[in-house]
């Protein structure tokens, strides 16, 4: 039988090039700066198999997934979403899963349903065609996370209900309390600041105004979102109407 150590691997490697990278042949070791001639003998030597046995496996690419993605990767609790997930692979496949559920391999999406809180989504590809001894398989892992949302702004009045505190005119997704905003009072004479955050985080550590420490107004205030959750939030207020530019920070 005739090879020639200069033959190609998918890496544009020869085979003596990818056997003094990987440093073996099925176990047998090669030197980094062994000479091809080197490399022969120890393929004429090889008693694990065929010659063409070693240069399968030395040369086998495994399979990969190189983009594994959930959008929307966040939403608020209380809605009901519709995720989809999207993967990119490299190598063969020849068997492909979703959280165990079989996909068509290769590239592609997959759509879930009414998912309504955390979930963790993981890829399985497997290339069944393999040379035996080589790592065949791979998998990943994605998410999509749920938060609750906190609130901030500025109004007239001295006490909020739900419908205040979702009325303000900031809010984002968050499950921490820390937050450093700046809220706008307007003119003279200016307007209460407010920031609502889920009670279940706990009371501030700290709350600041203009860099120096306050005492804020705090009540606890069963709010329904936009997206249908119902929770007790603390609201927290400046001690008195404030103008212009305000900074806060809550920790």
């Amino acid at each position: 039988m005739t090879f020639r150590v200069e033959s190609k691997g998918l890496r544009g490697e020869s085979f003596a090039d990818v056997a003094r990278r990987t440093g073996e042949i099925d176990g047998v070791p090669v030197a980094s700066d062994a000479t091809d001639s080197e490399v022969l003998a120890l393929l004429r030597a090889y008693d694990g198999g065929t010659i063409s046995d070693a240069l399968d496996k030395l040369l086998y690419t495994s399979p990969a997934i190189t983009a594994l993605s959930v959008s929307p990767a966040t939403a608020e609790i209380g809605a009901s979403v519709n995720p989809t997930v999207s993967y990119t692979v490299t190598g063969n496949v020849t068997a492909q899963t979703l959280n165990g559920d079989a996909v068509t391999p290769g590239n592609g999406s997959t759509g879930d349903t009414g998912v309504t809180a955390d979930k963790s989504y993981t890829l399985a590809v497997t290339d069944g065609a393999a040379p035996a001894g080589t790592d065949n398989s791979a998998s990943a892992s994605a998410s999509i996370t749920f938060f609750n949302r906190r609130f901030w702004g500025a109004s007239d009045s001295a006490t909020l209900d739900s419908a205040g505190v979702v009325g303000l005119a900031s809010s984002e997704l968050s499950n921490a309390r820390g937050k450093s905003l700046s809220v706008d009072g307007g003119a003279d004479p200016g307007k209460y600041i407010f920031f609502a955050y889920p009670a279940a985080l706990g009371d501030p550590a700290s709350y600041k105004i203009f860099g120096f420490d306050e005492e804020p107004v705090k009540t606890t205030v069963s709010v329904t979102t936009a997206a249908g959750a119902t929770l007790d939030y603390i609201v927290l207020r400046s001690p008195e109407k404030l103008t212009g530019t305000v900074p806060v920070e809550v920790i």
